[in-house]
């Protein structure tokens, strides 16, 4: 909390030239709690504040762009602080204030100067990255890595959903085989018909493949004693 101590002391902080900003990180609040305290402080007639009025009046106490009446900072057009002249002075909301202080202010691919991403790039930019992503299956990969497949969607270092869910129950990742072992365990109890029936189902599918398998390797025997 600010005390009428720290009251005076900001006010004689801002005479001798200290900038909102620098005060504010001296007691830990934001600039425009500075603003408003150096504002409310009786007999506070110094130029900064009486420049900082007009300009106030000269734009309505709105935004010199977008009109908006809230969270509203003076901006130095030039990037001189200490060039307080009102020509230099504009009013901006804490939005244009930020867009006005931006190294890149058009798009990188475009030119626009609707500039929204943090890679410089417009929305409608983005729009069009986000569909040539989708024809592709991937930006690296072009098929998965394990099946080959790319109906299925990817979900992660070159693997489709499928088998990248196989990959996190294999190795267990975060506890994946874990969870699923007492998932399955709950189920088995509730459930002891149903798992009877999914398990005969296994075992037969299981004897099935087993039987097909021997029937090839017996083929390829007698195959190669004919030869």
């Amino acid at each position: 909390m600010i005390q009428k101590n720290d009251k005076i002391r900001i006010k004689e902080l801002r005479e001798k030239g200290y900038t909102l900003a620098s005060i504010a990180n001296i007691y830990g609040v934001s600039r425009q709690r500075i603003d408003q305290i150096i504002k409310n402080i009786k007999g506070y007639t110094s130029k900064e504040g009486k420049i900082i009025g007009k300009i106030h009046k000269k734009f309505n106490y709105k935004c010199a762009k977008c009109n908006s009446k809230y969270n509203l900072n003076i901006h130095h057009i030039d990037g001189n602080h200490s060039n307080t002249i009102e020509n230099n002075l504009i009013l901006l909301c804490n939005k244009c204030h930020n867009y006005a202080h931006r190294k890149y202010k058009k798009c990188i691919m475009c030119g626009e100067e609707n500039v929204l991403n943090k890679k410089h790039i417009c929305k409608n930019c983005k729009i069009k990255e986000m569909l040539e992503r989708k024809k592709k299956w991937s930006l690296k990969y072009e098929k998965c890595i394990i099946c080959g497949t790319t109906k299925v969607e990817h979900k992660s270092m070159g693997k489709c959903s499928n088998c990248y869910s196989k990959y996190l129950y294999n190795n267990n990742i975060n506890g994946r085989r874990d969870k699923c072992n007492i998932l399955n365990k709950k189920w088995q109890k509730n459930n002891p018909e149903k798992w009877k029936i999914i398990s005969r189902k296994a075992t037969n599918k299981y004897y099935l493949k087993k039987k097909q398998e021997n029937k090839k390797i017996l083929e390829d025997l007698q195959n190669s004693k004919n030869h």
